[in-house]
Formats: C-alpha cells, structure tokens, sequence
C-alpha cells in the first residue's frame, strides 16, 4: 500500500496513518508498487481540526472529510486526542463507504485496548467510558462491553499486588511438530530437539543471573510462568531437573501462581503432571485448539482430539488450583457446526480458564504461504468470537485478560475467561504491563517498570543464538 499524507498539525506522526490502513489491510506490506493507496489530510484552521481521507483499492475509491465540530466529544481531550478521533472516524467512515464495514475494534490503535479502558474507568464512569469508545472510537458495542469487563476483573486482580512485586518467564522453544498457523520460535525436527540438554544448562545459568536481578531491584517474585513452545516435550528427567533449579534460585516464598504451560496433549503424561504438581506448580494449560480430527490434520498437528479428552480427564486427578485450555477460532478447516463443538467439549471439561484466540497469518507462518486457507475478511472468525464467548459468559464464565496482535484475520482479538476466583495473575500483568516480569530463554523479553517508563531487554530469539550468547 502506498501512503501519501498532508498534514499541516504537530499532533500525529505518520506512524498513526500506517495503523489505521492495518485494520483494513492487515497483510500490506506498504510497498511502493501496490494497487492501495491511502491519502490523509490533516489540517487545524483556526482552532479547529479537520481530516480528509481517500482510499483506493484496485478501481475503487472512497473519499470523507470530517471536522471536530461534526463529532461529539464524550470527554474533554487534549488537541492530540481530537486530533486522532477526527482523523480515526474519517478514515472509518471512508472505508465503510468503500468495503461496506467498520472494523469491529473501530480505529482504535495499539494492541492492549483493556490498558485505554482501565485508564478511563479510573476517571470516568463505565456508561461514559462506553459512550466514548462506540461515540468517538467507532469501536462495536459488543467490543465494547468486551474490552470494559475485561478491565474491570483486572483491575480486581491487581490490587492483590503490590509495586515492587514482580512475576517470572521461562521459556521452553521446542515443540513434536509445527501449527501451520505458528510464527513463535518453536523447534520441531529431532536434530534441533538435541540442543534441549544445552539449553537447559544455559536456562540454569540464566535463572541464576535473573535472581540475583530481582534481589537487586528489590522486587519479590508473585508468579512464575513456563511457556513454549511445548514445556511438556521436556522428559520427565528434564522437567524435574528444571523445577529443581527453579526451587535452587529463585525465591519462592512468596510465590501465588506457578504456571505450567503443558501445551500440546500428545506430549503430556500422568508422571510429567505428578511432577509438576510435587513441585508447586498449581495452574497447567493443555492447549487442544480444535477437537475436530479433519481441523487438527490441517493445521498439522500430530494428535486427534481423543488425545486432548485423555489429557483433560487426566488432570482432573491432581486438583490443579485452575486449569487453562486455548482454542482458536478461524482454522482451516473449521466451519459453525465443528467450533461449536470445540467449545462445547472444552467446556464439558470444567476449565477453569479458557482463553479463546483469533487465527493471526504472521508472515513467519505457514499457513501465510497459503491465503486460500483462511477467510481473510474474517467473517467467520468475527461470527464464531461472538458465539463463544456468549457460550462462555453465559456458563458463568468472565473476560480478564484481553490483547490484539497485527494481521489477525478479521480484526479480531485473543481473550481470557475465567470462572471466579480463578483469573491467571500473569496474562494479566503481562498483557496491561502493570509489573515487572523478567525472561528467561530464547525469545523471552525482560520488562522492567521504572519511574520514566518500561525498559525492556530482549533475549536472542533463536535457541542457538541463544546457547552462543550464553557462552559468551
């Protein structure tokens, strides 16, 4: 897509139009020689903001103009916000006349819409929040509701914990074979599995460096969160010599929440599940996606549903203080009748979080080879959101964690339900960025909160350059 802007105002960078054409085009790569273009005017004369947009894609176009006295401001705003309202609504407004619909987050940009809702819900009251988003964001009222429940269960959450408490992530990058959907770092081929006993030895020597970190900065560990990847492709050998060293560092006597993130079913026995609960860990994920053979195949995983019923049976005799299951919505292959009875198995299990993803086609994916193998409009992800998640709230399930992520098909985003009680602490101190969590292993982010913003640190993404910089 090709950007051309005129914008005569010190209040947005080019960087805001660029986010606004994503909700439309989420699979742009802004090249120069595309057939969509996009065209922004900005201008205050004055004392007063006004927007023209034009949109081109093949032979069509649509064009708006809107000025802030056409639009009702719900709350006082500084000139950068009106600024962004006025541009936002008449880019929405110009692609509904041209494609026939508003994006259903609006034009709301970033990827943390419950961080904006908790931030107005401090100052205003929740009907004037929801004003202000369908009013001024152009953001559905179903996402609406969606996003300011979300917030309101973490912000309960979080006066559990105080300003210096801090939360752990372990990584875990290997995986028995690759989602054509996935863009993570995840190793499949047995070659790359060998490098698991190396890594676990830098992983040790990090746990080690990361303690000392935490006992610098004065925090006190609240959570610990092993993801993948697949933690249960680990043997049990492996798995128990990593809990040990975790135990040998870290310190955890104020620990809350030990996450365990089995992941895949086909990976995950009773002897890995006894040992994770010996060693304090009292909230695992067992992550199906679909229980549909015919879907399960398409995205290449290695296991049919049955699998994921024996897993989900078996976890039920170590009384895990919460239990997680994903799925995801949108996967080649899926239609109404077979992610109907994704949810309705997922269900039957009694999970006490469900966390509910929208397809994204990242270009490291597979599946971003293939576009005929998705609904790139996302009709069918948007249809099946909803109906999830009125099966969910109306099973006495609540939102508490809530994100979006670039090139989702259908706009979408990724939800957590939880039965009450039952929130992960975790997701959502991660996702809202309310406190410090420090990263261990390839891929893995350390994000420090301090008086002048979050400095982050990343690791290298890629275990091998993992295992070299750790030697250095």
């Amino acid at each position: 897509m090709r950007i051309t802007s005129s914008n005569k105002t010190p209040y947005l960078n080019d960087h805001y139009f660029t986010s606004l054409c994503l909700s439309y085009f989420p699979h742009e790569d802004f090249s120069s020689d595309s057939e969509n273009e996009a065209f922004f005017r900005l201008d205050e004369d004055g004392g007063v903001i006004s927007a023209k947009v034009v949109i081109t894609c093949g032979s069509k176009m649509g064009a708006f103009e809107l000025s802030e006295n056409d639009i009702e401001q719900v709350i006082p705003m500084e000139r950068n916000q009106v600024a962004e309202v006025v541009l936002g609504l008449c880019f929405t407004e110009c692609g509904k006349r041209l494609f026939g619909f508003v994006p259903c987050w609006g034009h709301l940009a970033g990827l943390r819409p419950v961080i904006r809702a908790e931030h107005y819900l401090r100052r205003y009251d929740e009907e004037t929040v929801k004003r202000l988003f369908v009013s001024n964001y152009a953001i559905s009222e179903e996402k609406t509701s969606l996003s300011i429940a979300a917030a309101s269960l973490a912000m309960e959450e979080t006066k559990k914990l105080g300003d210096n408490d801090c939360f752990l992530y372990i990584s875990i990058p290997f995986c028995p074979t690759r989602c054509s959907y996935c863009s993570f770092v995840a190793l499949e081929s047995r070659k790359l599995r060998s490098l698991l006993p190396d890594y676990l030895d830098a992983l040790k020597r990090e746990l080690s460096d990361k303690a000392e970190l935490i006992k610098e900065n004065g925090h006190t560990l609240k959570g610990i969160y092993i993801g993948g990847g697949t933690p249960s492709i680990l043997t049990p050998e492996q798995e128990r010599d990593l809990f040990l060293a975790i135990e040998g560092t870290m310190p955890m006597g104020d620990v809350i929440e030990y996450t365990f993130e089995a992941g895949r079913p086909d990976t995950i026995t009773e002897e890995k599940l006894r040992i994770a609960k010996e060693h304090g860990v009292d909230r695992i994920s067992i992550n199906p996606q679909s229980t549909n053979d015919e879907v399960l195949k398409a995205i290449g995983r290695s296991h049919d549903a049955s699998l994921f019923y024996e897993a989900a049976s078996l976890s039920e005799k170590f009384a895990f203080r919460s239990r997680n299951a994903d799925i995801i919505v949108g996967l080649p292959e899926d239609n109404d009748e077979r992610f109907e009875k994704t949810v309705t198995d997922v269900l039957s299990f009694g999970f006490e979080n469900i966390t509910v993803h929208s397809l994204t086609v990242k270009n490291a994916s597979l599946l971003s080879k293939d576009p005929s193998a998705y609904d790139p409009r996302g009709s069918m992800v948007l249809r099946h959101l909803s109906s999830s998640h009125a099966s969910l709230i109306s099973s006495g399930y609540r939102p508490y964690y809530l994100y979006r992520q670039k090139k989702t098909v259908g706009g979408g985003e990724n939800c957590g339900f939880t039965l009450g009680g039952k929130a992960c602490i975790y997701n959502i101190a991660s996702t809202d960025e309310t406190h410090s969590i420090y990263g261990c292993g390839s891929g893995a982010t350390t994000k420090i909160l301090t008086p002048s913003g979050i400095k982050r640190q990343s690791n290298a993404r890629y275990p091998y350059e993992y295992l070299k910089n750790r030697k250095r």
